[in-house]
């Protein structure tokens, strides 16, 4: 009886242990893909929020200000040409890009730590 026993728990474990570290490696991977989307959703959202901070500047702190400024700005925007246009989503764009950045290089460590699980 004792040997049947053990047989029949030999082979299982044996399987177990073949795919127990696939297992913990997409787990391992699935971690780390949670926490970097995390990390770039976090960044994302404060270069928005910069963004809003500057257009809540140039209209004087006020939300007044802000959606005054932002109806002449698509006003301007719509009236002009598409070289222009394309000038402007060009200056955007680098604008949102340099806010990403400077917002990634402040928060490199938890980035740092995501990346060293992966070893």
């Amino acid at each position: 009886m004792e040997g049947s026993f053990d047989r029949a728990h030999t082979r299982p474990a044996a399987t177990c242990d073949v795919r127990r570290p696939a297992r913990e490696l997409g787990g391992a991977a699935l971690a780390v893909a949670l926490r970097l989307s995390g990390w770039l959703t976090v960044n994302a959202l404060v270069t928005l929020g910069c963004l809003t901070l500057l257009f809540l500047a140039i209209g004087g702190f006020s939300v007044s200000g802000a959606m005054v400024q932002l109806a002449n700005l698509s006003t301007r925007y719509v009236a002009a040409d598409a070289a222009r246009q394309t000038e402007f989503n060009t200056i955007l764009l680098v604008g949102c890009t340099l806010f990403f950045c400077g917002t990634a290089f402040f928060r490199r460590a938890p980035l740092a730590r995501a990346l060293e699980e992966i070893k």
